[in-house]
């Protein structure tokens, strides 16, 4: 009759079978020790049990130790590392966890206006430079009062609100800085509390998050806007729903494929290649204001790069010497799946009065 396996826990595996099989193949300890008659499957069993009680680092280190003093003609209580990748492993997905809760920014949204039975404005706005010598602040101050002022108006913050030039890597581009970096924080925050209210959406930023993070490690931007408004610490697909319409954004400070013949060309790239349920792509960065729509699987989509408020030497040296202050606008409708785009926020909100008064 041919002799059962002996069982993991079985008294035929002795601390040094233990130790030995913790730091040599199951070949190895299998033949190492004949009298014991061990089995393949048997020590795989029993180092499997070890790791799973926690006692593989403990036998390890005494195997060690153990090897040391056989070499010497002293004894010592030297330290030993004691390193299991299981453990390691278990705590990594812990921490990933304890990190899942406490993040702040997301991926996606959902933005309910589904009460409402009129239009409503969006207003992605970005590349304000708020902070640098050359922003034009009368017109920064302007576009907030009419965000404030005007009902059914919302913004969608696409990045570089604060200039943070901090990378120290010319000295006129650090000089650029009008206000300290902790004075550009505490605008910003300031601001927020003014116009969070108006607020739909916000994403990372290279000025602003970017920037703070290599720096540091950690973005006083990013955390100011996740703790208040839904912010994208990437590609942010957000969901806006107008009355009976769903409108579905992709959002994000600058898109890859950018071309210089064509400012939207990242954002349809985008949608054709990663997102085609998308309604709508919006960027920034470029501070080249442009839009157009495009049919796509029988639906029409639109793009949008906004403009900015900056006019600095930088601009007029490389791209031009025209200042590009003008944020194309978007208009939902409630009833019909339709996204009107203007220009700019002033020939948007000249429409809406114009249907304002022939309504009267």
């Amino acid at each position: 009759m041919e002799e059962s396996e002996p069982s993991p826990t079985s008294k035929r595996y002795t601390p040094e079978i233990d130790a030995y099989l913790l730091t040599h193949t199951l070949n190895e300890t299998v033949a190492a020790f004949p009298d014991h008659r061990l089995t393949y499957c048997g020590c795989h069993r029993r180092r499997k049990t070890l790791k799973k009680q926690g006692k593989a680092m403990d036998l390890v280190a005494a195997a060690k130790q153990a090897e040391r003093h056989a070499a010497r003609e002293f004894a010592d209580d030297k330290n030993i590392a004691k390193v299991n990748w299981r453990r390691a492993n278990d705590l990594a997905q812990q921490m990933q966890a304890l990190h899942e809760d406490t993040r702040a920014s997301q991926d996606t949204a959902t933005i309910d206006f589904s009460r409402l039975d009129r239009p409503i404005v969006v207003l992605p706005w970005s590349d304000q430079h708020w902070g640098d010598w050359a922003t034009d602040y009368e017109t920064f101050a302007r576009i907030t009062d009419e965000i404030l002022e005007t009902p059914d108006l919302y913004v969608a913050l696409v990045g570089d609100i604060a200039q943070m030039a901090i990378k120290l890597r010319r000295v006129a581009e650090v000089a650029s800085n009008l206000f300290t970096p902790t004075q550009q924080v505490e605008f910003l925050e300031d601001w927020l509390n003014e116009i969070e209210h108006k607020v739909l959406f916000a994403t990372w930023c290279n000025h602003g998050v970017e920037r703070e993070e290599a720096g540091t490690g950690i973005s006083a931007i990013a955390r100011i806007l996740k703790d208040r408004v839904v912010y994208h610490n990437g590609i942010g697909h957000p969901d806006v729903i107008v009355g009976q319409q769903t409108y579905r954004f992709a959002v994000t400070h600058r898109f890859r494929f950018y071309s210089s013949l064509n400012p939207t060309h990242g954002c349809h790239r985008y949608i054709e290649r990663q997102a085609p349920s998308r309604d709508v792509a919006i960027m920034g960065d470029i501070h080249t204001p442009a839009s157009d729509q495009r049919w796509l699987e029988g639906r029409l989509r639109t793009g949008v790069v906004t403009g900015s408020i900056q006019y600095n030497t930088y601009g007029r040296r490389h791209f031009s010497l025209h200042r590009t202050d003008k944020f194309p606008t978007l208009l939902l409708d409630p009833e019909e799946h339709e996204v009107s785009v203007f220009p700019n926020l002033s020939q948007c909100t000249r429409v809406l009065r114009w249907g304002a008064l022939r309504n009267h």
